[in-house]
């Protein structure tokens, strides 16, 4: 089985709940290109021996542009026939729990977050069918221009590593990696206060009140050595349980990825 992507920014992929491709951005394109980018995985270790089938897709611009995505799921029953679901108006979409202004900061509700959304265990009433785009096709077939199974930079995690606290005070507490990267922040909170809103860079996280929480950036990268992480009046330094930087660098592996 695979599933074919097509999309003007990034997306993660769900089948049967799992994430399809770990990378943090995915498929790979250029600073300010909004053309559509196809991608190709191979899914069959995500597909299950019952009449289970489900797909689902997070998608997003970096720079808060609409996103367009198109997908299409080829598979083959073990009576050797094939079938495809393909992505048409019966979609739904709901919009994800963080929004950007225009300044460039991004505020993630975790409050509206369903953690379940991607097996299909979710709260329907708030989704509302696609809108249908033009011209956006997800097409499995490989093209001329780029080979089958050709190699395809892609970006990973390729390091985790552990900030130290060097400074705090009653309302901030601020950390050093103790070296440059470009990636995302990973903060662990305990014990924060349910609608309580913590700052981390261009970041304005809404506390869901779980014992452990995590924030964490998606989608967009950013160059890190130092970062400070605040709150509301409710915030206490204390809440602030780990600081880690997830960076993120190219690797080569086999996949089908091509420009349209």
């Amino acid at each position: 089985a695979t599933l074919t992507l097509s999309t003007t920014g990034f997306a993660r992929a769900y089948v049967n709940g799992r994430l399809v491709d770990p990378s943090p951005l995915s498929p790979s394109r250029r600073d300010g290109d909004h053309s559509p980018r196809q991608i190709t995985w191979d899914v069959s270790a995500f597909m299950v021996s019952d009449d289970t089938l489900n797909v689902a897709l997070w998608c997003a611009q970096p720079d808060g542009l609409p996103c367009a995505v198109a997908a299409r799921l080829d598979c083959r029953r073990t009576d050797g026939t094939a079938f495809a679901v393909v992505s048409d108006s019966s979609w739904l979409c709901r919009p994800a729990p963080v929004e950007e202004d225009s300044c460039g900061t991004a505020t993630f509700d975790s409050r509206q977050w369903h953690p379940t959304w991607s097996y299909g265990d979710t709260d329907w009433a708030r989704w509302t069918p696609v809108a249908v785009a033009d011209g956006m096709t997800a097409d499995a077939q490989p093209r001329a221009d780029t080979p089958s199974g050709s190699y395809a930079p892609r970006l990973a995690v390729k390091a985790i590593s552990t900030a130290c606290e060097t400074a705090r005070d009653a309302h901030s507490v601020h950390f050093d990696f103790g070296h440059a990267f470009v990636g995302f922040i990973r903060v662990t909170l305990r014990d924060a206060v349910p609608g309580e809103a913590i700052l981390v860079g261009d970041t304005r996280y809404i506390c869901s009140g779980l014992t452990d929480e995590q924030l964490i950036g998606r989608f967009r990268a950013c160059p890190w050595r130092e970062v400070t992480v605040s709150g509301d009046g409710r915030f206490k330094p204390s809440q602030v349980q780990a600081v880690e930087g997830l960076e993120i660098g190219l690797r080569k592996e086999r996949c089908q990825s091509r420009w349209r």
